[in-house]
């Protein structure tokens, strides 16, 4: 595989089905790492990870803030989304939050998502 390949982030990988989305947030599995808060389940039916972000609206006023905080998470989703390990045919249904009330530097809100895919990958095995 080439290496742009290897870190895609195809349409079909992020979450936009709202059956998916009220399954997501009727699920009570989360976690928290500052500036993150992840909801998640795991689903059988699907073939991949699915992933949403979101930001508050009402904590950021301006939709300019809220793009540039949404394409900092799908960068970091990219780029990482290969670490979450899952055991067996279940893949996660992932909505990321940015709960911070400020615009953070990428290498903290990057930190806090690796950290928050070891919690996952902690999680994972003791759901299987």
């Amino acid at each position: 595989m080439s290496f742009k390949s290897d870190f895609a982030l195809p349409k079909s990988h992020r979450l936009r089905s709202t059956s998916l989305i009220q399954q997501l947030f009727k699920s009570q599995h989360t976690v928290k790492e500052f500036p993150l808060l992840v909801h998640y389940f795991w689903s059988s039916d699907q073939n991949y990870h699915q992933f949403m972000p979101i930001v508050s609206k009402r904590k950021f006023k301006r939709a300019v803030d809220r793009n540039r905080l949404k394409r900092q998470l799908k960068e970091i989703w990219r780029l990482n989304q290969h670490l979450i390990q899952c055991e067996g045919k279940e893949f996660l249904v992932i909505g990321l939050a940015y709960i911070a009330t400020k615009k953070l530097k990428y290498n903290q809100i990057e930190t806090a998502f690796l950290s928050l895919v070891n919690s996952l990958n902690n999680e994972t095995k003791n759901h299987s």
